[in-house]
């Protein structure tokens, strides 16, 4: 009966972190009542914008396609 409470008690405790979270991300998005948004950032020159943004991406392909390789997955 104990492990039960505490599975529920476990579920219950994620659930809640992620409405949370859930709520916050609707105000992040929405500009609403959470004291950082989407839209309260600096601005940037379009330039660096677009560096850094290629950047991010290149660095997740360059580890995805080395995490799709054969001797990674038997590593």
């Amino acid at each position: 009966m104990l492990k039960r409470i505490a599975f529920f008690c476990y579920g219950s405790g994620c659930y809640l972190v992620f409405f949370a979270t859930f709520l916050y991300a609707i105000g992040f998005i929405g500009n609403l009542v959470v004291p950082k948004s989407v839209d309260s950032g600096p601005e940037r020159p379009l330039i660096q914008v677009l560096l850094v943004n290629t950047a991010l991406l290149g660095l997740f392909a360059i580890q995805h396609s080395a995490m799709a390789r054969q001797w990674f997955k038997r590593a």
